[in-house]
């Protein structure tokens, strides 16, 4: 079987120093080895517990896929508790959420219906952190002509080095993301949620599954959402930035000329991760940590992906 969520590997953009340091909180804490782990990572709603529990009981049970149609949007995870946060001694960020899933919550009576554990097993465990997905304009961009003049402004910015004290802003970029991940600050109001095209993406991932489904190949279903993954968050699959060209300065250098002043989550004390410090900080910041971040999820799906062959 393929490894179809590992097409890079890890790499220099990886901040060992960082992971030194979760390390050695994590030896601190000296956990006993015979005591239950904490829930790192998501929490399954009651619901989303029940329905598995009755499917993988009873795969045939014909009534379950309308009962758990009706239920869709309870079937959805919650984020890490936050006294479990606290108890960790870590952020939103250190956590592999589960609030955004890679089979849509409302394909769920379809996923029962296929009688397949299989399908069941991923709708439950290929998810990931909504503040991951910001989209690669590229592709989706309200604005594009815009979009590649503040490029090659702050192409121009870094071309003139020291002799420049130009910067553009990550907000004048027109980026979308998820519902409750990126966002914008407004002066005496929540942040703005930046969700344009959440629709059109989310019917990609639809017509994946439901291309796959009738023949259960899920070969085929992993390697089509790897592409689209690729092609449609950035940095999940490179430092690459559309619109800088070659004769440009490097990337890293671009993208150090433009100022993040986005958040990449709508709720909470910590919108943006404290380990990039204090604002303002570059966008060439927020492109490492979250390189690092996508890498690190393509492990994750990786793993459930071949966990699933056994269910």
């Amino acid at each position: 079987m393929g490894d179809p969520f590992l097409f890079t590997p890890r790499d220099s953009v990886r901040d060992q120093a960082y992971l030194d340091h979760r390390n050695q909180h994590f030896d601190a804490m000296d956990l006993d080895e015979d005591e239950p782990s904490r829930n790192m990572s998501y929490h399954f709603s009651s619901t989303l517990r029940n329905i598995n529990n009755q499917f993988f009981n009873n795969p045939q049970n014909p009534a379950l896929a309308s009962q758990a149609q009706k239920n869709k949007n309870k079937t959805r995870a919650a984020n890490t508790k936050k006294e479990d946060l606290a108890y960790l001694d870590m952020s939103q960020f250190d956590v592999s959420s589960g609030l955004h899933e890679w089979i849509p919550t409302d394909l769920i009576g379809k996923v029962i219906a296929s009688q397949n554990k299989r399908w069941l097993f991923l709708f439950n465990m290929m998810r990931c952190p909504t503040w991951l997905l910001i989209l690669n304009p590229a592709k989706y961009h309200e604005n594009g002509q815009n979009y590649l003049s503040k490029i090659k402004q702050a192409a121009h910015n870094a071309k003139m080095g020291g002799q420049s004290n130009g910067y553009i802003l990550a907000s004048e970029l027109g980026l979308n993301g998820h519902s409750a991940g990126l966002s914008m600050n407004r002066m005496g109001k929540s942040p703005k949620q930046l969700t344009q095209f959440q629709s059109q993406w989310h019917d990609e991932l639809r017509n994946i599954f439901r291309t796959h489904l009738s023949t259960n190949d899920f070969q085929g279903w992993a390697n089509a959402l790897n592409t689209t993954l690729a092609n449609t968050f950035l940095f999940s699959n490179n430092m690459n930035l559309h619109g800088v060209g070659p004769g440009d300065p490097p990337v890293e250098a671009v993208m150090d000329r433009i100022l993040w002043d986005l958040n990449l989550t709508t709720y909470g004390e910590e919108l943006n991760p404290k380990e990039l410090g204090s604002p303002p900080y570059s966008m060439l910041k927020v492109a490492q940590f979250m390189r690092r971040n996508w890498n690190e999820h393509m492990q994750l799906l990786s793993n459930n992906f071949k966990t699933s062959i056994h269910m």
